[in-house]
């Protein structure tokens, strides 16, 4: 029994064929540590694992990754030559923005405004009375309070 159709037959051998350029590509670029990778394994079964795994990425997903190379390791898994394919600007897609509802816009931004102090020293005014009703103040809140007011220990 066949396990694919007569009409994948074209289909896998071009997907092969570019894998059989994308290792020539990466053997002129690694040379020796490229082929080290493969020792005592028969590289059309690595090959057909690359295959499986690269299958439905576009030509310039790997082009991408082509570019993107390590310069001091081949990528030693079909899984690793992927992920550079995936990182690609085209697969992280902006989304399209929304209208902002005006109402809704308006609401928050209301809860936002904060009144402003009829002083710009009244925080340190607070406290003061806050330590001289004798509540605790950090070192930091004391120090602060006094030289906003410039008042020494």
């Amino acid at each position: 029994m066949e396990s694919s159709s007569s009409n994948d037959a074209p289909d896998r051998s071009l997907h092969l064929r570019m894998i059989d350029r994308l290792f020539t590509r990466l053997l002129v670029r690694y040379g020796a540590q490229w082929l080290r990778l493969w020792d005592g394994i028969e590289i059309e079964v690595v090959k057909e694992d690359w295959s499986r795994e690269l299958k439905g990425l576009s030509g310039e997903a790997i082009r991408y990754a082509l570019e993107h190379l390590p310069d001091d390791r081949p990528p030693a898994t079909a899984t690793a030559f992927r992920k550079l394919c995936v990182g690609r600007p085209e697969y992280f897609k902006e989304l399209p923005a929304t209208k902002a509802d005006p109402a809704i816009v308006k609401t928050v931004l209301d809860g936002l405004r904060v009144e402003a102090p009829a002083s710009a020293r009244d925080w340190a005014r607070r406290l003061k009375q806050r330590e001289e009703s004798g509540d605790r103040l950090t070192k930091a809140q004391r120090d602060m309070w006094r030289a906003a007011l410039n008042e020494s220990v």
